[in-house]
């Protein structure tokens, strides 16, 4: 288990380069967290993420 992670939240994606954690989910009650900005034309399938995530 990662310190400092909330109880029912789950890691969904990290960092490639430093392996910092970059997004959080918690399926129970529907809370999704991002530390970067997917709707940003740099964000490889950006698009695609959001939305899975509206969809969910």
């Amino acid at each position: 288990k990662e310190p400092f992670v909330a109880e029912n939240f789950d890691i969904t994606m990290r960092c490639v380069i430093s392996g910092a954690a970059m997004s959080f989910e918690n399926n129970i009650d529907k809370i999704y967290g991002f530390q970067f900005h997917p709707e940003s034309f740099l964000t490889l399938n950006g698009k695609i993420l959001i939305k899975k995530i509206l969809s969910a």
